[in-house]
């Protein structure tokens, strides 16, 4: 939205907010403020597409959303992107790491899948020669 219209679009907001209808029709509701056509566009499709304050109830009728109930000023709202989008770097910074991880693990694998068979081949070799020897020792205790 261009900035000259934030004044307008808050005002619009704050008349969303006074207004004890539960959905507004910017042509009508909002002649006010929003006297010509294209400035409504200008103000409303923002408000609804952009920055989710608002949404479509019906034809031409519009609500605020969660979000356009807490809505203050576009300053703060802009901070709020800015918190946003830095949290969304964050994570996705945060999953290239984990991809990079679970690509190392996976290189591993192979070679860990042998230590395991090696160490249950010995385990097996070891099990034996002690099944060996007790054999042994009962076969020479009833000599």
């Amino acid at each position: 939205m261009n900035p000259k219209h934030n004044k307008l679009a808050e005002e619009v907001i704050d008349f969303f907010k006074k207004s004890e209808k539960a959905k507004l029709i910017p042509g009508r509701d909002l002649l006010h403020l929003l006297n010509e056509n294209n400035i409504a566009e200008k103000v409303i499709i923002p408000l609804e597409k952009d920055f989710k304050l608002i949404e479509s109830s019906g034809k031409n009728a519009f609500r605020l959303t969660d979000k356009g109930w807490k809505f203050t000023t576009f300053t703060d709202l802009m901070k709020e992107l800015e918190e946003e989008k830095k949290q969304k770097q964050i994570e996705f910074e945060k999953t290239k790491v984990d991809l990079k991880l679970a690509e190392k693990m996976l290189k591993e694998y192979p070679k860990t899948k042998w230590f395991a068979r090696i160490g249950f081949f010995i385990g097996l070799c070891l099990a034996i020669l002690e099944v060996s020897k007790w054999i042994i020792q009962l076969i020479s205790q009833f000599k």
